[in-house]
This record gives structure tokens, sequence and C-alpha cells, in this order.
């Protein structure tokens, strides 16, 4: 990783309108969880930026109109109610997001008010755990109404800074029931997160 990554994510974000040093002070501010990761993890799982539910719960996807776990679960088993850190960090999966906070309406990511996003330390994560070659950016939408979204200027933004192909990053659709009402639906979404089973099968 160059010595620069640092200064030019910095740059990056400013270019995309994200700002990673702003003081939030007004409106409602809604900061995230801490990453779930285990021992050996080959995929990080990029969200946006924790539900309310999620928020108050400190359990990622814990918002029950989520199919993250029902995938999760016909992906890898295991009971269907477990939605634990042991589970998903048991098959080498961390879970994080994009964002550390920003202020948001409700729990909708459409919701994010921006300009006043600030992003989690990606960089020194992926420094600190090199196991994770693959990134999957939680997000992959149909229906985008206007402008960048937060998790397509992330994609943007590791695309710049990657440009080795150092990793592999794959935008899949969003878990979330709200894209189903325009025809995402959860078979389309198994057929493209199974590639996450065969990541982690293909592992030495």
């Amino acid at each position: 990783m160059r010595k620069d990554d640092n200064y030019k994510m910095a740059k990056i974000m400013e270019s995309l309108g994200i700002n990673q040093n702003k003081t939030i002070s007004n409106g409602d501010t809604k900061s995230g969880l801490a990453p779930w990761v285990g021992d050996k993890p080959y995929v990080l799982i990029l969200g946006t930026l924790p539900g309310d539910e999620s928020i108050e719960s400190g359990l990622y996807y814990a918002n029950p109109l989520n199919r993250f776990w029902e995938i999760m679960h016909v992906l890898f088993g295991g009971y269907p109610n477990d939605k634990s850190k042991e589970f998903i960090t048991s098959h080498h999966i961390a879970l994080w997001d994009c964002l550390k906070s920003a202020e948001r309406e409700d729990s909708s990511d459409k919701n994010i008010i921006r300009g006043t996003e600030t992003p989690n330390d990606i960089i020194s994560f992926l420094q600190k755990y090199p196991t994770i070659k693959t990134i999957i950016l939680n997000g992959k939408s149909k229906h985008l109404k206007k402008g960048f979204s937060t998790l397509q200027a992330f994609k943007l933004y590791f695309k710049e800074l990657y440009d080795n192909n150092y990793y592999n990053i794959k935008p899949l659709y969003q878990t979330s029931t709200s894209n189903e009402q325009y025809g995402i639906t959860l078979e389309m979404k198994l057929d493209e997160w199974k590639i996450i089973k065969g990541i982690i099968n293909a592992q030495p």
C-alpha cells in the first residue's frame, strides 16, 4: 500500500462531497458500530450506515425487513435466528460500514444529508487485516433517483485508490427489502450473494 494512501483518500473523498473532518452539530446525527471481525477474515462487507434498530441494539442488520441474515443462513446454514458476531466471523467474513457517522432522518440511506458524512478509516482497517482481498458493497440498486449514493462514491474511491486491482471490489444488490418494490427479488439477491461462499470456499 502506498505511503500517500491516506492523503489520496482525503482528496478523493473531498471531490465526491464526503467530508472527513466535519464536526456535526446540527440535525439528527447517527453514529455507526464498531467492525465485527474475527480471525483471518477474507471478505469485508460494507454497508453505508447502520439503521436505527441496529444502532440501538448494537447488532448489524437488526431490522427484520432486511434480508441479510436470511441470505447468510441460506449460504452458510446455522440457526435461522442467529444474528451474532460469532456466526458471521466464523465464516471469515467481516462487517463494517462506509460511514462512521452522518446526519440522517430515520434509517434510510436516501435521507443521509450530503456533506455531513464522516467515513470510517477503512484504509487502516485493511492494513490491520491483510487477509481481506474482497470488499463487498451492500447497496447496488437499479433505482437510484439522482446523483451518487454514498456506496457509489466509495466504489469510485476504491477503484481510484487501488487501480492495480489489489482488492476484488463487488457491489451487490442491497439486502434491504426496500428495493423489492422495484422488482429485485430474494432469488436475484441470492444469485449475486452466493459469490461470497465461493470466495470463502476457494481459500486455502
